[in-house]
């Protein structure tokens, strides 16, 4: 009676163990494949990442914070404040 008790206790074992190993593998693949995705958006360029946004930031400093710049840099130097 323990040679049945012990096989079916190793069978049951091997099971487990060989699902558990299968369940590991599959999330060490899974999480690895993110990575790669990760690792390839981070590597993007602003422009190559979302082009219409990059542009509209681009837009906006050279039509608005540049002129504004150039305004208090102005005001600075003709009031002799720096």
């Amino acid at each position: 009676m323990d040679w049945l008790w012990e096989q079916i206790t190793t069978a049951i074992h091997d099971f487990l163990a060989d699902v558990c190993g299968g369940i590991s593998i599959s999330i060490f693949d899974d999480v690895n494949a993110s990575v790669g995705t990760i690792a390839t958006e981070v590597g993007k360029t602003p422009s190559t990442w979302d082009s219409s946004v990059f542009t509209m930031i681009k837009n906006l400093s050279n039509n608005v914070i540049l002129p504004i710049a150039a305004l208090i840099i102005t005001y600075a130097v003709n009031t002799r404040i720096c």
